[in-house]
């Protein structure tokens, strides 16, 4: 599974998705949909307060407006709906065929390479972290993308609105670029410490919970346990 070039996890991830790419397009469609249909409610109430402030007195007019809120609703719940399915049908095909293609290469490699590695990191690593792959796949690649429409969208309506006030919302962007690259200077080492330590104890754990029968007769309780409680210490601490 190694390409010999370096990728960006979110870029190795994706690249994953092999023949159900359109299957993601699709849901990603779907999202975009429903965002849409999710904004659309708030430009009827501007129509609804625009009438009370002008007097109008129309049940007629109210309801129908109502009705029409509840149906953009409806219509980006069903949307929502579509477009999750459809992304977590495709990831679930994408995470079987990592799992089969890395037992595929498991049964290639060397017994000695294989043996260097704990049980519990291998079953970490072909059910834990392939797992963790599905929120990027199923809700991330859809929502994200949708959702990043939603103050694009705010943005041009308030410039349509007013471009002093359109300014002035974008006024506030380069502060919090400002205050994220504050927050994350010097956190590389810091996470790489983390994610190592919490790797260690997923992998202990593993071992621990499956293998506790064979180390109760074989007499290795109280080491199993303390190299359990080390990592965990460890990992705990790396978030301090």
């Amino acid at each position: 599974m190694e390409n010999g070039k370096k990728s960006s996890p979110i870029a190795w991830v994706l690249g994953q998705t092999g023949d159900h790419g359109s299957e993601y397009v699709r849901s990603v469609i779907l999202a975009v949909i429903g965002v849409t249909f999710s904004v659309a409610p708030y430009v009827v109430v501007t129509d609804v307060v625009r009438a009370l402030m002008t007097g109008n007195r129309s049940l007629q007019f109210y309801l129908g407006r109502c009705a029409l809120m509840a149906v953009f609703w409806v219509c980006r719940v069903l949307c929502h709906a579509c477009s999750t399915a459809a992304s977590h049908k495709a990831t679930f095909a994408v995470l079987g065929e990592i799992r089969k293609r890395c037992t595929e290469k498991l049964a290639r490699m060397p017994l000695g390479a294989v043996l260097e590695q704990s049980s519990g990191a291998l079953k970490n690593v072909l059910i834990e972290r392939i797992d963790s792959i599905e929120t990027t796949l199923a809700h991330i690649v859809p929502e994200f993308t949708a959702n990043f429409l939603i103050p694009v969208i705010i943005l041009i309506v308030i410039f349509t609105i007013d471009w002093r006030m359109g300014l002035a919302s974008i006024a506030t962007v380069p502060l919090g670029l400002s205050c994220y690259i504050f927050m994350m200077a010097g956190s590389a080492k810091f996470y790489e410490h983390t994610v190592t330590a919490t790797k260690a104890l997923n992998d202990t754990a593993v071992e621990y919970i499956s293998g506790i029968q064979v180390i109760k007769v074989f007499g290795k309780t109280q080491s199993s346990y303390d190299r359990f409680v080390h990592d965990a210490n460890e990992a705990a601490s790396s978030f301090f």
